[in-house]
């Protein structure tokens, strides 16, 4: 017995064939229960249509006709309602390394392009102000920065190999994907308020930086949302 599995605009897996119906109709209320990263909660799903696959042709070896089979195994693997919450959890998991992945990727580059290496800001002709707001928020990004990074490293390590020995409780999961939403806006409201105090700022210092820090950030704090709301 074969099925075929596509996944049209990244919904719920579409079982063709004889069993279609009824396996198609579980995974779809399954994909309506899980909320998450499309492409997460699209892997979870093939994985949950492998195994309903794998134990539908178990039981047709045994000699059941293929709709009793596909319901022996739906019943085995659980109701929506049972198999929900821990499916849940993994793509909490799943969306928090994500956005913290993401942040680190984002932050990791912005000292070699501002203050050091390509030194964008010199190169555009702009100059810090010599003012104590501006050497505050200079602090802010450079400190605060380091202790973000730090801690995106340690919820990296602890969505990853530290599951050997913690899960990570949902209060977790939200409290890390808060805080990287909180950080990756104030990096972005410091990097533009700097530019803005800055003297003579030129349209390309704020192209380079809506390109290579705004952007990549707003995609880190929607990642760090969606997290949010995952766990």
């Amino acid at each position: 017995m074969s099925l075929l599995r596509v996944f049209p605009d990244g919904a719920a897996p579409v079982v063709s064939g004889t069993l279609g119906g009824m396996t198609d109709a579980y995974l779809r209320r399954l994909d309506a229960t899980l909320a998450g990263p499309r492409r997460a909660r699209r892997d979870l799903l093939r994985e949950v249509a492998d195994h309903l696959e794998d134990a539908t042709e178990a039981y047709v070896a045994a000699g059941y006709d293929e709709p009793a089979a596909a319901a022996l195994a739906r019943r085995d693997f659980g109701t929506v309602a049972e198999v929900a919450p821990g499916l849940q959890a993994t793509l909490g998991v799943a969306a928090a390394r994500r956005s913290l992945l993401l942040f680190v990727l984002a932050c990791v580059p912005q000292a070699f392009l501002w203050d050091g290496g390509l030194a964008l800001a010199q190169t555009a002709h702009s100059e810090a102000p010599d003012t104590l707001v501006y050497r505050l928020l200079d602090a802010l990004v450079e400190q605060g920065g380091f202790v973000a990074l730090l801690v995106a490293v340690a919820g990296l390590v602890l969505t990853g190999i530290g599951q050997r020995w913690v899960r990570p409780a949902p209060w977790m999961l939200r409290t890390v994907s808060a805080s990287t939403l909180t950080a990756a806006v104030l990096v972005i409201v410091t990097g533009v308020t700097m530019t803005a105090m800055s003297n003579g700022a030129e349209p390309l210092l704020w192209l380079e930086l809506a390109l290579l820090m705004v952007l990549p950030l707003a995609l880190v704090a929607r990642s760090a949302r969606a997290a949010y709301a995952a766990a």
